[in-house]
């Protein structure tokens, strides 16, 4: 759906200004913390309602920490209602632990962590094209590779989807 064009002197419904005006924003209060498990599953905090024939663009940072790289680690997917999403994701890679910035879409993806008490960070960047079901665009997380010690993702993510289309 294109961009409304509003004329002079309309009176704009709130639908139309919470829809073209107002940013999607969700963030976490709270710490959350996963350990002895690989099956990504929704953040309790990162998920945002989407309109149905809508383009958001994404604007994503996600603190965390985790286990030695190689061991714990973390990996995550976007779950949509429907649609297609890319994304360029700055990360530490678990092969090598170098830095890169890469182009990615929905699937699973991985990145290092850098053992306990060690913050690292994820910075998405992209955009989503929601097809014709509304419903839920959620952050999914686990860990890489299953580890006693608990992958966290911190208080202070946030996630942002801004209508443009």
């Amino acid at each position: 759906m294109p961009i409304p064009t509003w004329s002079v002197g309309q009176v704009l419904a709130s639908a139309d200004v919470n829809s073209w005006f107002v940013p999607l924003f969700a963030f976490k209060a709270a710490n959350t913390s996963r350990s002895s498990t690989t099956s990504p599953t929704s953040d309790p905090d990162l998920q945002l309602a989407v309109a149905a024939n809508g383009y958001y663009q994404l604007n994503m940072m996600v603190g965390y920490e985790g286990a030695n790289r190689g061991t714990g680690d973390l990996q995550w997917q976007f779950s949509l209602p429907s649609g297609g999403l890319r994304y360029a994701v700055s990360m530490q890679q678990v092969s090598t632990g170098n830095g890169v910035t890469n182009w990615f879409g929905p699937g699973s993806t991985q990145a290092a962590s850098n053992g306990a008490g060690n913050g690292m960070a994820l910075n998405l960047q992209g955009l989503f094209e929601n097809g014709s079901s509304a419903g839920t665009f959620a952050f999914q997380w686990a860990q890489n590779t299953s580890s006693g010690t608990p992958t966290i993702v911190y208080s202070f993510s946030y996630m942002m989807l801004r209508r443009v289309s």
